[in-house]
């Protein structure tokens, strides 16, 4: 394949269309041109329309007559002041500069581009208008993004720089009689040597004006608050504002325009609205085995409609009662983020963190569960409490309690056997005994034990029943 470069010079700048036609393989590239190298079908230069002030530009040069070796001067001329960049570049290559751009924003500029052949003794020269952008731009946000009437409005503002990284601290400034031009200290040397008077002022550490316009209709255009030259730190400025509680409601807009002509925006809404509450909910256990090797909690945070609650959780967990020496084990405290789609949060801790295998072990476990929902800030809390229990297992009479019985009828007694979590113990072997005869029993599914007796031919009699557990089956 053999490719054919047509250049043409169109307004200063130069148009390459590339075309190609079927040729025996491995043949050069061609281009057309004249012996003399001095003409615009044989330079394309490339330069940005808009040049960031206080920065630099790249500029590029191709040349299609590679004979001899090119010097290239770069002057940009706006307001009176001239920045230069200059370039050598060998035969058969063309090549970039960096072109200094002065804190001139919002101003025209001209740039020439001179190209000079020592061995054809000709120089190619054109000139470029372009436009010199601000070097900086402004950000604005509000705390949030709807208010109440009478409630405080708190502005936040960003100053950067076009590498977006922040504005702050002193700039250098060169000073020159009759002109004031605030470049960056590398551009200052570049431009003006050393031997120019330095000063440094805090105009860059300052937003000429911040104002509050109310929404569409009557209020339109009218500014309700405004601040002037504020001061930033780190690039931030940060004003407030108490709107009134006879505020118009609708979108409401906050402004702000730097020295330089930039200028930024942002939204918010006033009006009357209902938070919408959110319930916080904790399944525990109320009792607790001391044995027990690890504790669980799940909590959930859902609005009314069930859609989950995005926010932070600060779980605090401590025992409490007895000789518990709180100063030896503090207890643990926890912080999880919550994020849509999930609502719920299962949280698990071992025992010996909150001290139940310590000599003496808390009489209860106190769970303190506090959640601040994202966007309105707003807290809620709950506390539970679980009772430490040394015996897993609980018993007690189901059947109702009878004053007289007659003799050689037979009787039921039930006796429910429960696990420290409320939960039935199943296949739980159980004694119960009465003046000296015991009977055994195994609960059911549900934990309850029936045992069968019948009572003797003795008037004298007095039955005192006792339950205990027995050797698990």
């Amino acid at each position: 394949m053999e490719y054919e470069i047509k250049v043409a010079f169109v307004r200063g700048f130069a148009r390459v269309v590339f075309g190609y036609r079927a040729l025996f393989p491995r043949e050069l590239f061609t281009y057309h041109c004249s012996t003399n190298p001095c003409t615009d079908q044989n330079h394309l230069f490339l330069l940005p329309g808009a040049l960031t002030a206080g920065s630099s530009s790249r500029a590029c040069v191709s040349r299609f007559a590679p004979d001899g070796p090119a010097l290239v001067l770069l002057t940009l001329s706006a307001a009176g002041h001239e920045t230069t960049a200059t370039r050598e570049l060998p035969p058969g290559d063309g090549g970039c500069l960096d072109l200094p751009v002065p804190l001139l924003p919002n101003t025209k500029a001209e740039v020439t581009v001179s190209i000079r052949y020592p061995l054809a003794q000709c120089t190619w020269v054109r000139r470029v208008i372009v436009r010199i952008a601000s070097g900086r731009l402004i950000v604005l946000h509000t705390e949030r993004g709807r208010y109440r009437p009478g409630e405080t409005l708190r502005v936040r503002a960003l100053v950067l720089r076009a590498d977006l990284a922040p504005v702050h601290g002193s700039r250098i400034v060169a000073s020159n009689p009759g002109s004031r031009l605030s470049l960056t200290f590398e551009i200052y040397h570049e431009l003006y040597g050393e031997g120019k008077h330095l000063e440094e002022t805090c105009t860059t550490c300052e937003i000429d004006e911040i104002w509050l316009e109310g929404p569409r209709g009557a209020w339109e255009g009218t500014r309700a608050a405004s601040w002037a030259r504020v001061r930033t730190r780190l690039g931030i400025g940060q004003v407030q504002h108490e709107l009134d509680a006879q505020a118009p409601p609708g979108r409401w807009t906050v402004r702000a325009r730097l020295a330089d002509g930039s200028q930024g925006a942002s939204e918010f809404w006033v009006g009357n609205y209902e938070i919408p509450p959110f319930q916080l909910s904790v399944r525990h256990a109320a009792r607790v085995l001391r044995t027990s090797e690890r504790l669980v909690w799940t909590v959930c945070v859902r609005y009314p409609w069930t859609e989950a609650v995005e926010g932070m959780l600060v779980i605090r967990l401590r025992g409490a009662g007895g000789n518990f020496d709180t100063d030896e084990t503090p207890g643990v405290r926890t912080a999880v983020r919550l994020r849509t789609p999930k609502a719920c949060h299962r949280h698990a801790v071992a025992a010996r963190r909150i001290g139940l295998d310590g000599a003496t072990p808390p009489d209860v476990v106190v769970a303190d569960f506090s959640f601040q929902e994202e966007g309105t800030r707003i807290w809620q809390n709950t506390t539970v409490v679980s009772q430490v229990v040394d015996k897993p297992i609980t018993l007690e009479f189901l059947a109702k309690h009878r004053a007289v019985i007659a003799p050689g009828l037979p009787y039921k007694l039930k006796i429910k056997a429960t696990r420290w979590d409320d939960k039935p113990a199943a296949n739980e072997r159980v004694r119960v005994c009465r003046a000296g005869a015991c009977d055994e029993a195994v609960t059911d599914a549900r934990g309850v034990a029936r045992v069968m007796f019948t009572a003797e031919e003795d008037s004298d009699a007095i039955y005192k029943f006792q339950v205990s557990q027995s050797k698990k089956i």
